[in-house]
């Protein structure tokens, strides 16, 4: 119908089905210049060919949470075992998520926190492989935009999300339990993360991001609950920060196991950030902090040329477990100040490493090398 009022899901479900049983190149056309309102669908492979999803119009999401027809709706739209996917076009994705932050959605339930936190990711792309996403808008979804997980080979570049910095749970792109996944040239505004990348991801490339409002960039939590977490090989590059409350951030939950390892933050401008180089392993969400005998390890992290403005003296802060301490910690050419009247300063716990070039604020439990490269 493309009305933006009557439920149009059935008949998207019947073009996959024929795009992805067709033997030979196929797709999916979405025209624009209307709006067309879909229920929770599911979009499942294996397919006989390679596919292509083209938006040129706006999908919307129900506008309230009781027409979503469903008690626990995890995604809005799902991608499931799909090889060959490509989901591109000059449309967008509306979550219409309003309804969906207000408090008293979560206090009219019986269980108050698991009702909360379940609230639908819009766009989710699960168990699949050479995966292309480029060039749609995302705003407004109920919890995260963009989540990525058990899946190789996707790259994501080009997209742009846009949702009010103060809505919590809203990240950009979540990416878990995935490989080999590339972000690139993305302008991503949310009341959470610009990027999360979480437990079992390896070979994570993020490049040429704008990110503001929002959390940042971050690579957790892990450990949760004593959980065993692996994250590795991650390249964050080319970013730029604007009034975020993070800037490049580790954080893991104590009584954790497992490792982060090999990764890369280089090439940032922060401008009025929070806090724009961290690394916590005390993170305890809204739990009482507790000193606990086991940690995530994080080893191997190298923090260069960064630079730009912190609205927080503390520019720079690296707390790692007393029991599992940082290691291989790299600052090299880095250069935050303190937007008010005195300079910035940094904060170092239990973290072993080295610095090189310029680093400023000066970060005095790392010992400075000239050799480095």
């Amino acid at each position: 119908m493309g009305n933006g009022q009557d439920d149009d899901s059935v008949a998207f479900e019947y073009a996959w089905d024929a795009a992805c049983q067709s033997h030979s190149l196929s797709g999916v056309y979405v025209p624009g210049g209307r709006k067309y309102m879909l229920l929770p669908v599911t979009l499942s492979g294996p397919c006989n060919s390679n596919v292509t999803v083209h938006i040129d119009g706006e999908l919307v999401a129900p506008e309230a949470p009781f027409e979503w027809e469903c008690s626990h709706c995890y995604t809005w739209i799902a991608f499931d075992g799909v090889d060959g996917l490509v989901i591109q076009g000059s449309g967008s994705l509306d979550g219409r998520g309003a309804a969906w932050w207000r408090e008293w959605f979560c206090f009219e339930t019986r269980d108050i926190l698991q009702d909360c936190l379940r609230k639908p990711t819009a766009l989710d792309i699960g168990k699949s492989s050479n995966v292309l996403l480029r060039d749609l808008r995302f705003k407004n979804s109920p919890q995260m935009h963009i989540a990525i997980k058990h899946s190789t080979y996707v790259f994501v570049t080009n997209v742009t999300v846009h949702t009010p910095g103060y809505i919590p749970n809203t990240d950009g792109i979540h990416i878990q339990n995935s490989e080999h996944v590339y972000v690139s040239d993305c302008d991503i505004r949310t009341g959470d993360d610009c990027i999360s990348i979480g437990d079992g991801t390896s070979d994570i490339y993020v490049e040429g991001i704008h990110c503001g409002p929002g959390h940042g960039i971050s690579i957790g939590s892990l450990g949760k609950d004593g959980s065993e977490d692996h994250a590795e090989n991650i390249h964050v590059r080319n970013v730029h920060f604007r009034g975020t409350t993070n800037g490049v951030r580790i954080n893991t939950w104590q009584g954790g196991r497992g490792y982060v390892k090999n990764i890369i933050f280089e090439d940032i401008i922060c401008h009025r950030v929070l806090n724009p180089i961290t690394i916590d392993q005390f993170y305890s969400g809204h739990e009482l902090l507790r000193i606990l005998p086991s940690a995530v390890q994080i080893h191997n992290v190298t923090f260069s040329n960064i630079r730009g403005t912190s609205t927080s003296r503390k520019a720079i802060e690296l707390a790692c477990s007393l029991t599992q301490p940082c290691t291989d910690i790299i600052l090299k050419d880095i250069n935050l100040h303190w937007l008010w009247r005195w300079e910035a300063v940094s904060s170092c716990w239990n973290a072993q490493g080295l610095t090189n070039g310029n680093v400023q604020p000066i970060v005095p439990c790392l010992e400075f090398d000239e050799t480095l490269p």
